[in-house]
């Protein structure tokens, strides 16, 4: 018979025939805290990117945008061809289905573009500054937007 009072006595005799009961250990009583807070931690991370993502930009804020005027290639169309008119040296005429087709050899050119200079030109093209600028009849190695070079 346990003495009155003691505690062991009473747990020893209620044990009996029943497996002992252990207290948690530290990570298994934090483990739900711990993905609780995970948990909350990933929404607002997620939030908040959405956010950023969906929200539009401000212009005072945004590095400006720059202006480049976009110059398109200039094609030359020949002139119709009169029907009996006698082709031109280097010309050679053709006739089919009463259509009359001339085909003329013509000098490459280059339209001059923002940011060409003479030497950046004659190098693309394979030639020298000194030729583009006798052929063109420059007096110097200055160039206009839009001018028109004949490429030698």
């Amino acid at each position: 018979m346990p003495w009155p009072g003691r505690r062991g006595a009473v747990a020893e005799t209620q044990q009996i025939g029943r497996r002992a009961r252990t207290r948690p250990s530290v990570v298994r009583r934090w483990l739900p805290t711990a993905f609780f807070g995970l948990l909350i931690g990933v929404m607002v991370f997620l939030f908040a990117t959405l956010r950023i993502l969906t929200q539009a930009p401000d212009p005072a804020q945004s590095a400006p945008i720059q202006e480049v005027e976009a110059v398109a290639p200039v094609i030359d169309v020949a002139a119709p061809i009169a029907p009996d008119s006698a082709p031109a040296p280097g010309e050679s005429v053709t006739s089919r289905d009463g259509i009359r087709f001339a085909v003329r050899q013509v000098d490459p050119s280059y339209t001059v573009i923002s940011g060409d200079s003479l030497s950046a030109i004659a190098q693309r093209f394979g030639t020298t500054a000194e030729a583009l600028q006798g052929i063109n009849n420059l007096p110097d190695s200055f160039l206009k937007v839009g001018q028109r070079l004949v490429i030698p």
